[in-house]
């Protein structure tokens, strides 16, 4: 029986230099937390087997296979050692295990009808170091998304952008965010060029037809001096009267300018008092 270990130890050798992972063709191994991996070396008749991480015996695991999940990051060792069926012990034969961190996004969208088409995704990252990452998404891909303390902001054009997904050390994560961002239709303002605010109760207010298309909209009155006269809530939800500070203006030409609050241009002209 002496006689036979020194064989059997260089036969170990030869054996466990093809310490594999199932998928992969040597040692170091890259995972990713949760990943399961299956673990294997060349068997030999009537042998049985002791694996380790970071010493410690993995109880039930006596043959050349090995089953595992990685639930925590780090570096680990990863070990396993034949013992032949004469009882004589072979080599223990070792390799690196590279637990990752899931990196996670989160996103949100800003301007969903898009101006100048331009919409802006934000987004928010963990496990994910200071750097420069491309994020896929269903029907492309964002380069050059600059990630700073976890945090990063991109421009896009329209469109949909759903299941975003960024790559760190081999591990990937994917939000399925469905972010919209639809082309703004600019529907034509109807503007008189003129009302009569005279108590009549026709045109006695400046009408403007469509403007409930804009609930963002501020319209600003202005003398040809460029002073501001009068200014309407968000939305225009009372046309103007053709007074300024509750006092009736004479009659004239006035400068007005249309902020729809969108990105889009304003619209700029002039509107005349009549009585």
């Amino acid at each position: 029986m002496l006689k036979r270990c020194p064989y059997i130890l260089l036969f170990g050798m030869a054996l466990f230099c093809t310490f594999s992972v199932a998928g992969q063709g040597s040692m170091p191994d890259n995972v990713c937390t949760g990943d399961s991996r299956h673990y294997f070396v060349n068997s030999d008749y009537g042998s049985t087997y002791t694996w380790w991480i970071d010493a410690v015996v993995q109880q039930g695991f006596t043959s050349n296979n090995f089953f595992h999940t990685w639930n925590s990051q780090g570096l680990y060792s990863l070990q396993v050692q034949e013992k032949s069926a004469n009882g004589c012990p072979g080599p223990v034969i070792s390799g690196q295990v590279i637990v990752s961190p899931l990196p996670t996004l989160e996103a949100s969208g800003t301007n969903a009808d898009v101006c100048c088409d331009k919409g802006k995704i934000d987004f928010t990252f963990t496990n994910v170091p200071d750097g420069t990452y491309s994020i896929s998404y269903d029907s492309g891909i964002l380069t050059d998304v600059k990630v700073i303390s976890g945090t990063a902001s991109v421009t896009v054009p329209e469109g949909i952008y759903n299941n975003l997904l960024i790559t760190v050390a081999g591990c990937s994560s994917t939000e399925s965010a469905n972010i919209i961002f639809n082309a703004l239709q600019q529907i034509k303002l109807e503007i008189p060029e003129a009302f009569s605010p005279n108590g009549d109760l026709i045109n006695d207010v400046w009408n403007i037809g469509k403007i409930d298309a804009y609930p963002k909209v501020v319209i600003t009155i202005y003398n040809r001096w460029g002073q501001s006269l009068w200014k309407s809530e968000q939305g225009y939800p009372h046309p103007w009267d053709g007074k300024s500070k509750g006092v009736n203006l004479p009659i004239d030409s006035y400068h007005y300018v249309i902020d729809f609050h969108n990105g889009s241009k304003p619209i700029v002209g002039e509107i005349t008092i009549v009585r």
